[in-house]
C-alpha cells in the first residue's frame, strides 16, 4: 500500500457528559437552617426535659390530689406530708408514695409533674359501696367490703347493711348484682345467717330476694311490679312474686264505676 493510500485517522468525539441532577441540586434554605440551628434546638428541648424531671432543682409550686374523693383529698395531703417549695430533685418519691398508700381505700398512687412545676398526687382509690353501723360511728366498705375508712355520721345515698355482721359477704355480693336502676334507690339491705337478703328503697318499700341466686332475674321481676305501688315485693321465687299492701291497679284492670 503506498502513503498516498493511507486514510487520514478520524477524530472521533465522545459524547457530551451532562452534569447529573445531584451535582445541580442546592442545598435549601430550610436544611441550611437546620444544620445550623438543630444542634441549638436540641439543647434547648434537652433542657426543658431536664427542667420538667425529677433532676431539676426548681422548687415545687403547688401539690394537687387527682383521683380521689372531696373528703379524702385533705388525709392524702396530709399523709404525703408539706413539700411545696422544695426542689423536686429533692421530693421523697417513693417514701411518699409509700405513706399515701397507707391510707384505708387507696389501692394505688403514682406522684406526676403535671405542670412546670405543679406535682399531681394520683391516686386510684376504692369507691364507697355500703354502710355498716359500728361503735363511734359507721364503717364504708368497697365492692368487695373492705372497710375503705370509718365516718362519724351516716353518709347520704349510701346503703347502710342492717343484718348479721357474718352475713356481710352476702350482702355485698347481691348489691353487686343488682341493676343501676334499684341500686340507685337503695335505702338499706340486710342478709341473714341462712343466707336470705332483703333491700329496703328509700320510698319504704321492702324487697324480699331470698337467697343469692338469680339475683339479676328476681331484681327484674321486682322492678317490673312497682308500678302497683305495694308495701313488700316477695320475689323469692321469681316465677311466683307475691305482693302486700294497698295496690295500685293499672286503669285497664280496674273494676268499671257504676
Amino acid at each position: 500500500m503506498s502513503v498516498d493510500q493511507v486514510s487520514e485517522p478520524r477524530v472521533v468525539e465522545s459524547p457530551e457528559i451532562k452534569p447529573t441532577p445531584s451535582r445541580l441540586r442546592k442545598m435549601t434554605p430550610t436544611r441550611r437552617f437546620l444544620l445550623k440551628w438543630l444542634p441549638v434546638l436540641l439543647l434547648i428541648a434537652g433542657g426543658f426535659v431536664w427542667l420538667l424531671s425529677w433532676w431539676s432543682p426548681v422548687p415545687v409550686r403547688e401539690v394537687i390530689v387527682v383521683g380521689a374523693a372531696e373528703d379524702s383529698v385533705t388525709a392524702i395531703k396530709a399523709a404525703a406530708g408539706e413539700f411545696e417549695g422544695r426542689a423536686l430533685r429533692d421530693v421523697e418519691v417513693d417514701e411518699i408514695t409509700s405513706r399515701v398508700s397507707d391510707l384505708p381505700g387507696i389501692q394505688g398512687v403514682d406522684l406526676v409533674i403535671q405542670r412546670p412545676w405543679t406535682v399531681a398526687i394520683v391516686v386510684d382509690e376504692r369507691h364507697a359501696f355500703a354502710q355498716v353501723k359500728v361503735e363511734g360511728g359507721y364503717e364504708i366498705v368497697d365492692s368487695s367490703g373492705d372497710t375503705i375508712r370509718v365516718s362519724e355520721k351516716q353518709v347520704k345515698r349510701l346503703p347502710l347493711f342492717a343484718g348479721d355482721p357474718d352475713s356481710l359477704a352476702i350482702a355485698v355480693a347481691v348489691l353487686n348484682q343488682l341493676p343501676e336502676s334499684l341500686a340507685r334507690r337503695l335505702a338499706s339491705v340486710t342478709s341473714t345467717a341462712d343466707g336470705r337478703t332483703e333491700v329496703a328503697l328509700r320510698s319504704g318499700l321492702v324487697i324480699r330476694l331470698g337467697t343469692a341466686d338469680s339475683i339479676a332475674r328476681k331484681a327484674e321481676v321486682a322492678e317490673s311490679l312497682l308500678r302497683y305501688k305495694p308495701k313488700t315485693i316477695n320475689v323469692s321465687v321469681p316465677e311466683r312474686p307475691a305482693l302486700t299492701g294497698t295496690l295500685k291497679l293499672p286503669r285497664e284492670n280496674r273494676e268499671p264505676k257504676e
